[in-house]
């Protein structure tokens, strides 16, 4: 055990600081029976396994009728649950092993669950990367059903206190938010994880990815968390804790200030009106959005329907959803992403080209598309279905060229022809984008403005394809630097180019959601700013203080700059002297 204090860090997942006791919670191993049946046995192992299914679908059930203080976005998450619990390739693949492999049924889920871990897991977009977590938690409760084991370990867990694990799920997170517990931290996950959402959804303090925890952390010891700084600290002493029950009242102070004034329009100090949109995932952020004072949603990403099975084919069901998403973001605008893919595979069957050595350069977004475009055009068709809801945007990711632009624009005619001798009504002047991200397509900006109606510049993308650097490699990490000169000069120049064919360009990375960098996007001409929901009220407060001829005068500066540690520091210090200004209010 670990006396000393130890202060570790990981993603700050959902705001709040706390102290408290630890409850760990162990990872739940299964002794699984490995064991051949007779073909005679075949309707046993099946009636076993959907009796299983039965039950789960019946825990969590229960586990929703009690969830009602949640609200929507608590309780869509558990449903995405129920709904993985009835797809296809869970059950079906679970059923074809029993049946055509003979195996029990213990054996067959545990290797349809590891197939699809897989799958997902060398998916190169982070969303279906951190559903593996979900896809586990569904998986166990199925297994403990089978195996016989109805008693949850969460059970166990004393209200009050503050849960470390490796991983938990959407449900487990509801479960322990029921018991009252203080915070969750967990080693794997990131900001977008349904942990995270589920975390903020009921306004539990949370940090993830705290690499180690579970190997430091035991069950009865002192634990602070903050869960804005992603900061952990392992027995804090008398100091410390004084210091941040400070900390914890200065932003309830803070938060309050900001959530009152988060309606407000987000106008500079010499009247320019800047737009606030938020980055979305699931159907269940957008109320989150409104209440933070997103005017819009600047990036709906529709990869997530994969988890649905089947609506990936079905085109009345992708209506239905991107329905509900203008509906819902009403009376404001959603801009759409077609799907944005990584490696080779059928979107039915999930098939990757596991041998490629760098699918993050391979296919996906636009690229995939193309080459699927029966896939492709049935989503063209229910987003154009759909866009008679509401104020709808459609925009397409991972362009390198004005080959594939035109090309996506030839199939987007062709099913508006189509649409039309159907006899299907359909927003005849959608407007029509793309991503900017890559750095061939920033390089030709003019010339691919000329083709569009917007652009959307992905920082996240645009950074790293731009420096040559793999975030998510810890070798490199440090080298992904968001303020390099090089993607200062490539966002110039993609403003500047699409300011000159008169269309609007938006800014949808990570860095519009940082505070701090809000008076350099302003200052390179940035208008429409999307960003995590969460950033919201405080890039706007931000947004308040700025003065865009100001703005416009540092951002110059900074192009003169010749290194990152010099701009980082410019950027640093203007941002405290804009606070400061602001304080003297």
């Amino acid at each position: 055990m670990i006396n000393q204090m130890l202060t570790v860090r990981g993603i700050g997942a959902s705001p709040g600081i706390v102290i408290g006791q630890v409850h760990l919670l162990g990872r739940q191993e299964w002794q699984i029976p490995r064991r051949s049946i007779e073909p005679d046995q075949i309707e046993e192992e099946l009636d076993r396994f959907d009796l299983a299914i039965q039950a789960s679908l019946q825990q969590i059930q229960s586990t929703l009728d009690r969830l009602g203080q949640a609200g929507d976005e608590g309780i869509l998450i558990i449903e995405s649950h129920r709904m993985m619990l009835q797809d296809e390739m869970l059950v079906e693949r679970t059923h074809d092993l029993i049946k055509n492999s003979l195996l029990g049924a213990e054996d067959a889920l545990d290797q349809t669950l590891a197939t699809l871990s897989q799958a997902f897991s060398q998916l190169t977009v982070r969303y279906f990367r951190e559903r593996v977590a979900d896809l586990r938690s569904v998986g166990n409760l199925v297994m403990r059903n089978l195996l016989g084991q109805i008693e949850s370990p969460l059970h166990l867990v004393p209200p009050g206190s503050i849960v470390v694990a490796h991983e938990l799920s959407a449900p487990q997170a509801a479960e322990l938010t029921l018991k009252q517990i203080k915070a969750l931290v967990t080693e794997v996950g990131g900001i977008t994880c349904h942990t995270a959402i589920m975390a903020r959804a009921m306004e539990i303090p949370a940090v993830v990815g705290v690499t180690g925890i579970c190997m430091v952390a035991t069950n009865g010891q002192q634990l602070a968390v903050d869960g804005r700084l992603g900061q952990v600290i392992l027995n804090p002493d008398q100091e410390t804790c004084r210091h941040l029950h400070q900390q914890r009242d200065r932003q309830i102070a803070e938060l309050a200030k900001l959530t009152s004034r988060s309606q407000q329009a987000a106008v500079t100090r010499d009247g320019v009106t800047i737009r606030v949109e938020g980055n979305i995932e699931y159907l269940e952020e957008i109320e989150n959005l409104r209440s933070r004072g997103g005017t819009g949603i600047g990036l709906f990403r529709t990869e997530y329907l994969l988890l649905s099975g089947s609506a990936i084919n079905d085109e009345n069901s992708q209506v239905e959803l991107y329905r509900q998403v203008l509906q819902r973001s009403a009376p404001h605008r959603a801009t759409l992403r077609t799907l944005d893919m990584g490696r080779d595979k059928t979107l039915e069957g999930v098939r990757l080209d596991t041998a490629a050595e760098n699918p993050a350069l391979g296919l996906r977004g636009i690229r995939l598309s193309l080459l699927e475009t029966q896939t492709f055009k049935l989503q063209l068709r229910a987003l154009l279905r759909a866009s008679t809801h509401g104020k709808m945007r459609l925009i397409i990711p991972f362009v390198t060229s004005l080959k594939e632009v035109r090309e996506a624009k030839t199939l987007l005619a062709q099913v508006k022809e189509e649409l039309r001798r159907e006899n299907h009504p359909f927003d005849e002047s959608i407007p029509f984008g793309i991503m900017i991200e890559i750095p061939s397509a920033a390089i030709t900006a003019d010339i691919l403005a000329a083709e569009v109606d917007f652009f959307s510049i992905g920082t996240n993308d645009l950074v790293q394809y731009t420096l040559g650097v793999d975030r998510n490699n810890q070798m490199v990490a440090s080298l992904y630097q968001e303020l390099h000169p090089a993607v200062l000069r490539t966002l110039r120049q993609v403003v500047q180019a699409a300011v000159q064919a008169e269309i609007e360009v938006a800014i949808c990375g990570e860095m519009a959601g940082e505070p701090q960098n809000i008076p350099l996007l302003l200052g390179c001409g940035l208008t429409c700013l999307s960003m995590n929901p969460i950033s919201i009220p405080q890039v706007k407060e931000t947004i308040r203080l700025c003065n865009m001829v100001d703005c416009k005068r540092f951002f110059d500066e900074l192009l003169r700059c010749e290194t990152t540690s010099e701009i980082t520091a410019r950027v640093r210090d203007y941002h405290r002297a804009l606070l400061a200004t602001g304080a003297g209010d």
